[in-house]
């Protein structure tokens, strides 16, 4: 009895440890927490972060924002299904957010459209996800079993003990949800 009750402290310590800086990078840490919050029916702040990463990601450009006509429609298009899916009430993935951080979006796409445009609401939804997605995340089996597997997910692999996440850029980029 006392050998199982150290073998189950041992496995809360490794789920303690995940690095949500590392599963944010890493696509198939990425992925398996998805999954997770599709299990729990909340994976918007997810879905939405990856798509408004994405975006900045296209359409951000070293020195000047001056676009041709015929990418600023791309983009205007691309963001509107953004704004569309996830930031005008009754959406069909609404984000659950302030009304004052989303109010510039309630009537469809703003007058001027930038490549950061949705930075503002990606930083509340990244906290989000880091403070409340991921902490049930970390309790998951998958978890457990992505760790296992991934053994450089945990803080404990660089030997810190804090979290890189705070020291990870909150704008930081990755592509892997392929069906936002």
């Amino acid at each position: 009895m006392l050998s199982s009750h150290r073998a189950s402290q041992r496995q809360s310590v490794k789920i303690a440890s995940l690095d949500f800086g590392r599963v944010v990078r890493e696509k198939a840490a990425w992925s398996a927490m998805l999954s997770f919050a599709e299990s729990e029916f909340s994976d918007e702040n997810l879905r939405f972060y990856d798509r408004a990463q994405s975006f900045r990601k296209k359409y951000m450009k070293r020195g000047s924002q001056i676009y041709l006509a015929e990418e600023y429609e791309t983009m205007k298009a691309d963001a509107t299904k953004i704004i569309d899916t996830f930031l005008i009430p009754n959406a069909p993935h609404a984000l659950n957010l302030p009304d004052d951080l989303l109010k510039r979006f309630h009537a469809g796409l703003p007058e001027e459209c930038t490549s950061n445009m949705f930075d503002p609401v990606s930083r509340v939804v990244y906290r989000a996800i880091e403070h409340d997605t991921f902490w049930r995340f970390k309790l998951s089996q998958v978890a457990q079993d992505l760790l296992e597997s991934v053994p450089s997910l945990s803080l404990q692999f660089s030997g810190s003990n804090k979290s890189r996440s705070s020291e990870h850029n909150s704008m930081g980029t990755h592509s892997s949800c392929s069906q936002c």
